[in-house]
């Protein structure tokens, strides 16, 4: 079918990226996972099974420490750049909202001692520099393109060398970051240590990324 075959063409480019990628780029969307009982595994589409064969659970820190450091530890070539998405996961209502998040924010920050690791704090310049309903779409969760281009803009300046970014044309790439300049708003300093990265104008012509949005944590 059309599904399969794009599904598997998806599965093939993505692993051609992995393969290809000196930095992977981890973004942990929520700690809560779907677990198809009759199996015990977690999944990520509950393929057209009956609902009650599925429970919503809320993954343990250890548990999401075992998933990232599986991940870090299978890849010793590669450097990484975790993150926590800003996007609020509000069907189990604000309060879950806030322990999953904590899950992910202190899982990453565990594994941050392994030398080749950086964390990233897209989700506290949203929710902390970028509080103003303005850099919020209109269902007050998704960040507003105002405020993705603010994270953009944030992030080449982190991670990216200077000789890459003139290539890229970054300041063009995303609308908001001109909006954002113009307003006068301004980026306190976030205090990450992107050393490691940056070394990489020395070290190579050009350094190859790779993102992989966790939403849910999968077996």
């Amino acid at each position: 079918s059309d599904f399969l075959e794009n599904a598997n063409a998806r599965l093939k480019e993505s692993s051609r990226a992995w393969e290809e990628a000196d930095t992977v780029i981890i973004t942990l969307g929520t700690a809560f996972v779907w677990k198809h009982q009759p199996e015990g595994r977690i999944v990520s589409n509950c393929l057209k099974r009956p609902g009650y064969e599925f429970t919503h659970e809320l993954l343990g820190l250890q548990e999401v420490k075992d998933l990232l450091n599986a991940i870090i530890s299978a890849a010793p070539e590669k450097e990484f750049i975790l993150t926590v998405s800003p996007i609020r996961h509000l069907g189990d209502g604000a309060h879950s909202n806030q322990v999953s998040k904590s899950t992910l924010l202190l899982a990453e920050e565990s594994v941050l001692d392994h030398g080749r690791v950086r964390y990233f704090p897209a989700y506290e310049i949203v929710m902390d520099e970028l509080r103003d309903y303005r850099f919020f779409a209109e269902d007050l969760v998704h960040p507003s393109p105002t405020a993705v281009g603010c994270i953009w803009e944030k992030f080449v300046e982190a991670a990216v060398c200077p000789a890459d970014r003139a290539l890229m044309g970054f300041r063009q790439i995303r609308s908001g970051t001109t909006e954002v300049k113009d307003s006068g708003f301004r980026f306190h300093n976030c205090m990450i240590p992107f050393d490691q990265l940056k070394e990489n104008e020395k070290r190579k012509d050009r350094a190859s990324l790779c993102h992989i949005p966790l939403f849910m944590a999968l077996d």
